[in-house]
């Protein structure tokens, strides 16, 4: 069943990525998993702890998606795909999370390093002093994959929809499309230019934004796995970053002649609020490298819609003779 192959495919990826990225990391910093993991029957070696580790914490990760993988390649009356359509999507996706991991691995061995990150405080009597900035970079690297795996997963799905003919024209997921298109055109005046001083208000809040969202990274990093500071930074800087975006941005929606917009900017800010809380909440125990991505993957988000809505210079249409 070509369901069934699919699956035993993406686990079967997975495990093996799992295996080499457990390899890697447990050869750097041993300590990383005979102190923060449970015990597997006293072992010490590294290697046999990366085969190990990279089975147990992985399959399942394959298997979450793995299912919803063969759903959107299966299932429905539109031309289905096989293992071998997904192959290439699925092993770029490996690739990718491989990558990323190095990256933020090396991002957090150097914040380490120059005492801006730390590791847990009830590990710190059972890692060496030395091996603290190696604990991090495996740490990092680990939180990184799982993100970026995550995020990952639903793009090869949204891949799939898309070589299926669902995002085409007619396809469910184009119909959607289409739906919030007319929506917005109902919100946003195209008639309204937006002048300088909209334009000058916009870039305040998104500095507002981008500032406050690195000040809340700060509270991961220093927390040293005390979740005090996190929650701090949940219960009043979020939310004061938040207001303070969400006054100067209707501001500048308002000058620009944006009433409507203004409007439904309010909701998607409250929506906002109670999406990022609940990431923030679930990550208050991290070490600061999945709440960097997220915080990274926002702001870019509100950057891009700024430049489309507003920044970019207006094009103009000469008036035919």
């Amino acid at each position: 069943m070509e369901s069934l192959r699919i699956i035993r495919f993406s686990v079967g990826c997975a495990v093996v990525y799992g295996i080499i990225h457990d390899q890697v990391t447990a050869h750097v910093c041993v300590e990383y998993f005979t102190v923060s993991h449970p015990s597997l029957l006293d072992i010490r070696d590294p290697t046999v702890l990366g085969l190990a580790w990279g089975i147990i914490a992985t399959w399942w990760v394959g298997l979450g998606l793995g299912m919803p993988l063969a759903l959107v390649a299966r299932v429905g009356p539109r031309p289905k795909l096989t293992v071998r359509d997904v192959r290439r999507p699925v092993l770029l996706l490996m690739l990718g999370v491989g990558l990323t991991s190095a990256l933020a691995g090396l991002v957090g061995y150097s914040l380490a390093r120059t005492g801006d990150a730390h590791i847990p405080y009830y590990y710190v009597t059972s890692v060496p002093r030395a091996r603290h900035a190696l604990f991090i970079a495996d740490a990092w690297a680990h939180e990184n994959a799982y993100t970026v795996g995550t995020v990952g997963g639903l793009l090869v799905c949204l891949w799939v929809l898309r070589r299926r003919g669902y995002t085409g024209r007619g396809g469910v997921v184009f119909r959607w499309g289409q739906a919030t298109r007319r929506l917005w055109q109902h919100t946003w005046d195209t008639s309204a230019r937006p002048n300088v001083l909209a334009r000058l208000l916009t870039v305040l809040a998104l500095t507002i934004l981008v500032l406050g969202t690195y000040a809340l990274c700060g509270s991961w990093f220093g927390a040293a796995g005390d979740v005090e500071p996190a929650y701090v930074a949940l219960a009043l800087g979020w939310p004061i970053v938040l207001l303070v975006f969400w006054v100067v941005g209707t501001a500048a929606l308002l000058v620009a002649r944006q009433p409507r917009a203004a409007g439904i900017f309010l909701v998607l800010c409250l929506v906002l609020g109670v999406v990022v809380a609940a990431v923030l909440f679930a990550l208050a125990s991290s070490t600061g490298a999945s709440v960097v991505e997220a915080f990274l993957v926002l702001d870019l988000a509100v950057i891009y819609a700024a430049w489309r809505l507003v920044l970019r210079p207006s094009i103009t249409v000469p008036p035919q003779p």
